[in-house]
């Protein structure tokens, strides 16, 4: 935008409370029938919730005193002896621990050869085993194999004006565990409730038993109970019917494999006037809120891009040189961006042409480094091959100027610094044959390489000065049973190598020197792994005196 700062702050804080006022009067119109009905869903809810939780209790009571009939003794003898007496007795508990059970209105123990055992406050019912038998419900009784069953009036079986809720189980031996009987409890829906049986509804469903609350409009159906459930265990719903507004809730009780719906138009809940206080409370506690934080947040629009130059101008005094992007606007702040990118892009063109220069100077010095070691190793060959000669061994003079040969085409590698270690390897085997001549078994190599090692790429002739090292200044005139050890393998990312001899060592003065270029190998080695193979990189030298000595290398594996 083409505007100053000041101008850009004004237009911000007019947009801001033209939005506030805005927002504030949408949500008072919005909110108002919203608060409302959420209300009354809240209400009629924890009615429900309430009411389910007096039925758990109720269903808690019925259960344990099916437990405690199945683990009698008495009834036990009696469902497994068959004698008149066990059945008089167990007749007689039967009727007196129902007696005492005010929620239950009848219950009864069926036998598989039709003797029953029952206590009824009502209306001795009429079926038997086999009327259960040959219900629909019997096959879930076996299926729960033990478990209760819930069923509206024992599955049909029960024809009286009052309604039912029936717990119908197996009763198994204690002793076997094998089904001995049928026990069925009854349970009058009105006491169980406690509801007006005029404004209720008891539907059997396929899987569910729906009991449905104040349905007078008729405004529930069974599809449209099952879609607002959707699998949920309760829901709270407005349903717009008409001109009225219905509150519709719901509760699934798992343990009588029901569902509670209640249906209860709006008006006839009252909800206090003061939440409606409370959302104009509200309402003007966001707009203050919303002033608050968006002058915090123009602030921060404003200053935001100022701190993020400043901070990529402090980067220049810990060697950050970047570029700022985080200002995409034309007015006074880009401006200055662009002046300081336009400063940095030059500080970086200057920079980049020292670095070329230091790294042409370091080339240079590499090759004359390069020079050093190729003659040096030479020299020391040929007089190795002069010896060889003055003593008539022919062909070893023969095999050695092979091994020289393919020493030096590994070493030349077609004009390329770079080398897999393999390569190398296979050189320094080459120095090794050339060396054992001259030396017979003044010492020997011992190789200790992975095997993911052997691909990894190093600079070339980078273990030969150490392995002559090790030979001309720890082993040779000390020692008659020389080991040098080469270990190579990879971790995390880096390959290590070690080059460990059991020569004379140095002292910590000689080594001094050494590290401070006393040896023309070592040095110009070190030299160009630092040079060619990065920060990263590492290049130690340990020795003890009368011990040995060791050098480490560290290379990163992609360097």
């Amino acid at each position: 935008m083409q505007l100053s700062l000041r101008n850009k702050i004004i237009l911000c804080y007019t947009i801001l409370i033209a939005v506030s006022i805005s927002i504030s009067l949408l949500i008072f119109f919005l909110s108002r029938d919203y608060i409302t009905n959420k209300a009354v869903q809240e209400i009629a809810l924890e009615s429900i919730e309430a009411d389910n939780r007096a039925f758990d209790a109720m269903l808690h009571d019925v259960l344990d005193t099916s437990k405690t009939i199945i683990a009698s003794q008495l009834v036990q003898d009696a469902l497994n002896r068959y004698t008149w007496e066990a059945d008089s007795k167990a007749m007689s508990y039967f009727k007196e621990l129902i007696s005492f059970k005010t929620i239950i209105s009848s219950a009864y123990i069926f036998r598989e050869d039709g003797i029953r055992y029952y206590s009824d406050k009502r209306i001795l019912k009429s079926f038997s085993y086999n009327d259960i038998v040959n219900l629909p419900i019997y096959k879930k009784i076996l299926e729960k194999n033990g478990g209760y069953v819930v069923a509206l009036n024992s599955g049909g079986l029960i024809k009286e004006d009052t309604e039912y809720i029936s717990f119908m189980r197996l009763v198994k031996s204690l002793r076997t565990f094998k089904p001995i009987g049928l026990l069925c409890i009854n349970v009058e829906f009105n006491k169980m409730f406690n509801l007006d049986k005029k404004n209720v509804a008891i539907i059997e469903a396929k899987d569910d038993i729906f009991v449905i609350e104040n349905n007078v409009d008729n405004v529930l159906q069974n599809q449209m109970i099952e879609d607002m459930f959707n699998g949920n265990y309760k829901f709270s719903r407005i349903l717009y019917h008409g001109i009225s507004n219905y509150v519709i809730v719901g509760i699934k009780n798992e343990g009588l494999n029901m569902k509670f719906i209640r249906c209860i138009p709006v008006h006839e809940i009252s909800v206090p006037i003061s939440a409606f206080t409370m959302l104009l409370i509200i309402i003007i506690a966001i707009s203050i809120l919303l002033i608050f934080f968006g002058s915090i947040w123009i602030s921060n629009f404003i200053s935001r891009p100022i701190k993020n130059l400043i901070e990529s101008m402090e980067g220049v005094y810990n060697g950050n040189f970047n570029f700022s992007s985080a200002i995409n606007t034309k007015d006074e702040i880009g401006h200055l961006q662009d002046v300081y990118n336009i400063t940095i892009d030059k500080i970086q063109k200057l920079i980049n042409d020292i670095y070329e220069e230091q790294n042409a100077l370091r080339r240079a010095e590499l090759e004359i480094t390069m020079a050093q070691i190729k003659p040096h190793f030479l020299y020391n060959t040929l007089n190795s091959i002069s010896s060889l000669a003055i003593i008539g061994k022919t062909k070893e003079v023969s095999e050695t100027i092979n091994a020289l040969g393919n020493f030096y085409k590994s070493c030349l590698n077609n004009g390329k610094e770079i080398i897999s270690l393999e390569k190398e390897l296979q050189s320094i085997r080459s120095y090794q044959y050339i060396q054992q001549l001259r030396y017979m078994d003044l010492f020997d190599i011992e190789y200790d390489i992975k095997e993911d090692a052997l691909s990894v790429n190093i600079p070339k002739m980078i273990l030969q000065p150490l392995v002559e090292n090790s030979i001309y200044h720890g082993i040779r005139g000390n020692i008659t049973d020389g080991l040098i050890k080469i270990k190579a393998y990879v971790d995390d990312d880096y390959l290590y190598i070690r080059v460990t001899d059991n020569g004379k060592g140095m002292t910590k003065e000689k080594l001094n020197e050494v590290l401070n270029g006393d040896s023309v190998g070592l040095n110009s080695t070190r030299k160009r792994i630092l040079i060619m193979c990065g920060e990263s990189s590492e290049f130690k030298i340990e020795s003890t005196l009368n011990e040995g000595t060791c050098v480490s290398i560290k290379i990163y594996r992609r360097f």
